[in-house]
């Protein structure tokens, strides 16, 4: 057992070596991926950056073209617009701006978009989101408790306005 052990132990298992060579003319034959190389993983990272970037961007005039867009019909163009454009921006402007907050939220939330992230997230707006969120989880109860105090259906006019904001001060 002793001279078994010492024939192995300097030339090695016949088995062992032949395992190895054929590992390696395997490695040999296989021709290393593009995506595995250290350079294309940098460019595929930095296509993934300008692709997010400019979604964000693309996002953010998106958002801006369906804040101002609406001014174009009013005032002196009041009802300038085709019925076409009316039905295009009422119909697909809320989706629009949904998916393009979305956008800005996956990117911030993944670390595209640092510098919001950190304006968002700053401290200064704690204050606020607590009482957003306050008034989000008991404006329900007040909902119906004004509208079981009605004494008549509610209909909107600046008159009720000017009624309910004078009795809240009072």
């Amino acid at each position: 057992m002793d001279i078994y052990r010492a024939y192995y132990s300097a030339n090695g298992n016949p088995n062992q070596q032949q395992q190895q060579q054929q590992i390696q003319a395997k490695k040999q034959q296989q021709k290393p991926s593009p995506t595995n190389t250290k350079s294309n993983r940098h460019l595929v990272s930095l296509k993934r950056y300008i692709f997010v970037n400019s979604s964000v961007c693309l996002s953010f005039v998106t958002i801006a073209y369906l804040i101002f867009i609406p001014a174009t019909d009013s005032g002196i163009n009041k009802n300038s617009w085709s019925p076409v454009q009316s039905d295009l921006l009422l119909n697909y402007g809320r989706v629009l701006w949904a998916l393009c907050w979305s956008v800005i939220t996956f990117a911030c939330y993944y670390g595209y978009i640092r510098w919001i992230n950190s304006f968002l997230s700053h401290r200064i707006w704690t204050p606020l989101s607590r009482l957003t969120y306050g008034m989000y989880l008991v404006h329900p109860v007040w909902i119906k408790f004004m509208s079981g105090t009605e004494k008549q259906f509610l209909s909107f006019s600046y008159l009720g306005v000017a009624l309910v904001l004078e009795n809240v001060r009072t």
